[in-house]
């Protein structure tokens, strides 16, 4: 690889550039992944990820876009296919980004699942994977008489709330507050509007941007579900339209 004095800067930025718009990221969401050192606050945070973009003078950002910030995009989980050579040189076939996630089962595999949660509990080790958890429950056969059957579930254990702050953080909450909404919707007994809810929660979750906006990337270390007021902690969640 040739030494970082020799690369097109203009080229790498404007790749940069790009993979921010593609992504539909503020500066600041940008920064918590290119340089989250740098998000100390928002403001430093814009004002680090708009000079790197312009190459103008600033003292916090070197001359040429770093490779260790680089890597760390490369690292994210937020922009699949994404490689260095990429970013660098540009000669790599053009990057995907997942602009929605495709919500038909059909389409989904036992792999697939299998993946996704590895790569959630490998990205979050405060989520716990039990194999086995005993459960007893009642059962009555056909001739009325009741009696107690037992059946091992695979759970997934997600911490809601940090129990030294008393609040919460994203990714825990946002899973409570989607299926609370699916749960609900759930019980209600006539299909048709069973689906006509379900297709507000999607509605809600695409609209709200703590679902929409924020990477897995981000969300353990952002509280955006709970907030002070004068009767202590409260709660905002999804809004239903």
């Amino acid at each position: 690889m040739y030494e970082q004095v020799n690369f097109d800067h203009y080229a790498i930025r404007s790749r940069l550039v790009d993979l921010k718009k593609k992504a539909g990221m503020s500066n600041y969401e940008f920064c918590k992944i290119y340089a989250p050192e740098k998000c100390d606050s928002k403001s430093n945070a814009d004002n680090y990820i708009s000079a790197v973009f312009t190459g103008r003078n600033h003292p916090n950002v070197p001359i040429y876009p770093d490779l260790v910030h680089l890597q760390n995009l490369v690292d994210s989980c937020v922009f699949p296919n994404l490689t260095l050579n990429y970013l660098v040189f540009g000669d790599d076939p053009a990057i995907v980004i997942k602009e929605k996630v495709d919500l038909n089962i059909e389409h989904w595999t036992i792999a697939d699942f299998c993946i996704l949660i590895g790569k959630i509990v490998d990205r979050y080790p405060e989520i716990k994977v039990m194999r086995s958890v005993l459960e007893e429950f009642s059962v009555t056969d056909n001739y009325g008489e009741e009696f107690t059957e037992s059946q091992n579930n695979f759970v997934i254990k997600i911490q809601e709330f940090n129990d030294c702050a008393q609040s919460g953080f994203d990714l825990g909450l946002a899973l409570s507050e989607f299926f609370e909404k699916y749960e609900n919707m759930k019980q209600i007994q006539s299909d048709a509007i069973q689906n006509a809810m379900y297709e507000r929660i999607i509605e809600a979750v695409n609209k709200d941007p703590r679902y929409s906006k924020q990477s897995l990337a981000s969300c353990d270390k952002e509280d955006h579900f709970t907030y002070w007021e004068d009767g202590g902690l409260s709660f905002k969640g999804l809004e239903l339209d």
